[in-house]
């Protein structure tokens, strides 16, 4: 079956956009958690490590450092990023069992 335009029903499409906390690579984890309290869900995008082809389940936390925080340069003006993530909430995983 090929996928078309022609055969969805409803088709969404971004209006209205910014960058949470003003530009490019100006945000964090309060000014993040505060649109999505006041709007609703955002989009991160990232580049993970390796380890993510990997990752399953529950709360994900790299691990590994980005080259320029381990040298202790400064931060590039544009990270590469090759995943993006809807984010709808915070708090804590449970774990159960």
């Amino acid at each position: 079956m090929e996928c078309t335009l022609d055969s969805i029903d409803t088709v969404y499409t971004v209006s209205d956009y910014w960058h949470v906390g003003g530009a490019y690579g100006d945000s964090n984890e309060e000014l993040m958690m505060r649109e999505i309290f006041k709007n609703g869900p955002i989009v991160a995008s990232f580049e993970p490590s390796y380890e993510f082809m990997v990752y399953s389940e529950g709360i994900y936390s790299q691990a590994i450092e980005a080259p320029w925080v381990k040298n202790k340069e400064q931060r590039p003006e544009w990270t590469k990023v090759d995943h993006s993530v809807l984010l709808y909430g915070w708090g804590e995983q449970v774990i159960e069992g």
